[in-house]
């Protein structure tokens, strides 16, 4: 009989143990994993901030594109008028003369 409660308690004993590894192992796996999923983060944040930084210079030579396509629209419609308005002064001028001379 009490050889049988000292094999029970040895192997209660042992499986305390056990259960006291398995714990620590968890726990350590559980670090593992969550250092793991940290670098994985890491490197997603990084990858979205070059995507990022990729699309802001894609934007900004797009922007850059339009904005000097409309300074020369800008220009071309500049001189049209002001060629426009030189015209309708002359024809004013004449038009004023005809009626002096008249």
């Amino acid at each position: 009989m009490v050889e049988l409660l000292k094999t029970v308690n040895q192997a209660e004993q042992e499986g305390q143990q056990l259960v006291a590894e398995a714990h620590k192992e968890a726990q350590r796996m559980l670090i593992e994993a969550e250092a793991k999923k940290q670098e994985l983060n890491d490197g997603v944040k990084k990858q979205i901030q070059e995507i990022e930084k990729k699309c802001m210079e894609t934007v900004k030579v797009e922007t850059e594109s339009h904005i000097s396509a409309l300074k020369q629209e800008n220009e071309r419609l500049i001189q049209e008028i002001q060629g426009k308005a030189a015209k309708n002064m002359d024809a004013a001028v004449k038009f004023i003369i005809g009626k002096i001379r008249g």
